[in-house]
């Protein structure tokens, strides 16, 4: 039951918001479909997911794009631009919150449940007090299996991890670490970090199949350690291997961040 996990929450003196809505499970189910497409194919998708913001579109320029732009455009969530070029539909935002991002939080909040939580809200608002300090906060999802929580991160990034000697390598490196940062305050925050636990998903591939599954951010892999935050990347997003990453921290079995 979801009035469990506010339960929970309110040991830590945090509530669910009577004044900003949670994400919608009805959505979450109906959208799978085109959620799975999104992380099946992201490496595309993050192709064109930026000229698709603007204007004047873009156009495929090959066969995968055209696939998933012609899906897009039969669910609603693109639209035609002219000159044969697409863009995101100008006349609906709760698709265009969708589509740039609102997606993972739904593929998310999907294989928790698949991989076994007893309990789920997405895009959830707390109200918070703390010995005399109060705040509100959104958690992308909330798992919950017996009286233990899981916090997830939900993170939609540029899936190529840029060189570290360029300045947008160290500017996509820091944002990675501030991510990771601000989902292990999530647990501290609001759940119990002896009993609890914290998924980092994020839709960047960091790890180097060609050199025997290297990371190729290993400092984020072991600060990630340290944190006690379970990191999933891009590697990981296919739904069967998602839903059995997940179901490794749900059922407390995943003690450490693994690159297999």
């Amino acid at each position: 039951m979801v009035q469990q996990i506010e339960r929970i929450l309110s040991e830590r003196g945090a509530r669910f918001s009577v004044t900003r809505p949670s994400g919608n499970p009805e959505h979450a189910q109906g959208r799978r479909d085109i959620v799975m497409l999104l992380a099946d194919n992201f490496d595309v998708f993050d192709e064109i997911r930026v000229p698709l913001s603007e204007e004047e579109g873009v156009c495929p320029e090959n066969t995968r794009q055209r696939a998933l732009l012609k899906t897009l455009l039969s669910s609603g969530y693109v639209e035609r631009a002219g000159g044969g070029s697409y863009r995101f539909t100008t006349t609906n935002n709760a698709y265009r919150k969708f589509i740039t991002g609102g997606w993972l939080e739904e593929l998310a909040y999907c294989a928790v449940q698949e991989a076994g939580a007893h309990a789920a809200v997405f895009g959830q608002w707390l109200d918070w007090e703390i010995e005399g300090y109060s705040g509100i906060n959104e958690v992308d999802v909330i798992a919950r299996h017996g009286e233990r929580l899981v916090f997830v991160s939900c993170k939609c990034a540029q899936a190529v991890l840029q060189s570290k000697d360029t300045s947008k390598g160290c500017s996509q490196r820091t944002n990675l670490r501030r991510n990771l940062d601000e989902a292990d305050n999530w647990v501290d925050q609001f759940g119990d970090p002896n009993r609890d636990s914290v998924i980092f998903l994020v839709t960047t591939d960091l790890i180097d199949e060609e050199r025997n599954n290297a990371a190729r951010y290993p400092a984020l892999f072991g600060k990630a350690k340290a944190l006690d935050v379970h990191l999933v990347s891009l590697d990981h997003m296919r739904w069967d291997t998602l839903v059995n990453r997940f179901q490794d921290v749900i059922l407390g079995e995943f003690n450490g961040v693994r690159l297999d």
